[in-house]
C-alpha cells in the first residue's frame, strides 16, 4: 500500500499535469515522459506513473507508442462522437434541472470554452451524480476543441446567448432542441475543428 507521502505525490502530480493539459500548456499529442516528470516534480517514477494512469482513465492522455504517455488528440470520428455524447448528457441533465437565474457577468475577459462549460454544468445541479461526473469529463476532453470554435464559428457568442436564454426561460422541449442543435452543429464540423486545434497545438518557431 502506498504511504501517505506517496499518495500526496500522486495527487500533486495528477492535479498539476491535468491543469497543464486543460490550460493548453501541454499541447495535443505532446509526449509525457515519466522520468522527465519525476525529475520535474522531484518524486520517484511510481507516483508519476500512477497519476498518469488516472489521467489515462479519464481519456485526457493515452499510452505513447514508444514510452510514457501523450496528450490525446481525438480522431475526427472521435470528436464527433464526443460532441454528440456531450449533447446527450446535457439533454438528460435538463430533465431534472430547474430554470436557472441569469448568470452575473464576471469582471475581466471570459474565455469562451470556460463560459460554455460553466453554463452547461449549471444543468447538473439536480442530476444523477454519475451523469454529472460524465459531463465534467466530457467538458474537460472538449476544452481544446472549444478553444478554437470561435475561430471557425463567428456565431459562437450568439449561440451561447440563445442557449442561455433557453436555459433561463425556455420549456424543457425548447431547451433540449437548442442543446441538440448546438452540439450537432459542432459534430458536423468536427474535422475542421480538429484540424484547427492541431494547428493551434503546433510549437512556435522559436521554441
Amino acid at each position: 500500500m502506498n504511504s501517505p507521502s506517496d499518495r500526496g505525490a500522486v495527487g500533486r502530480v495528477y492535479e498539476d499535469v491535468k491543469n497543464r493539459i486543460l490550460s493548453g500548456e501541454l499541447r495535443l499529442r505532446e509526449r509525457l515522459d515519466i522520468d522527465d516528470l519525476a525529475r520535474t516534480y522531484r518524486v520517484s517514477g511510481t507516483p508519476v506513473r500512477q497519476a498518469l494512469s488516472c489521467l489515462a482513465f479519464e481519456r485526457l492522455i493515452a499510452p505513447h507508442p514508444t514510452r510514457g504517455f501523450h496528450v490525446v488528440l481525438w480522431s475526427e470520428k472521435g470528436l464527433r462522437c464526443l460532441y454528440d455524447w456531450r449533447g446527450m448528457l446535457a439533454c438528460l441533465a435538463a430533465e431534472t434541472s430547474e430554470r436557472i437565474a441569469p448568470a452575473k457577468i464576471p469582471n475581466g475577459v471570459v474565455i469562451y470554452a470556460d463560459a460554455v462549460a460553466s453554463l452547461l454544468q449549471r444543468l447538473n445541479a439536480n442530476s444523477n451524480v454519475e451523469l454529472a461526473r460524465a459531463a465534467i469529463n466530457a467538458d474537460e476532453r472538449l476544452r481544446a476543441a472549444r478553444m478554437v470554435e470561435p475561430d471557425l464559428m463567428p456565431e459562437c457568442e450568439t449561440e451561447l446567448a440563445a442557449l442561455t436564454k433557453a436555459m433561463v426561460d425556455g420549456t424543457l422541449e425548447q431547451l433540449q432542441t437548442v442543446l441538440r442543435a448546438y452540439h450537432q452543429r459542432r459534430a458536423e464540423r468536427a474535422g475542421e475543428i480538429r484540424a484547427r486545434a492541431l494547428l493551434r497545438a503546433l510549437p512556435e518557431e522559436d521554441e
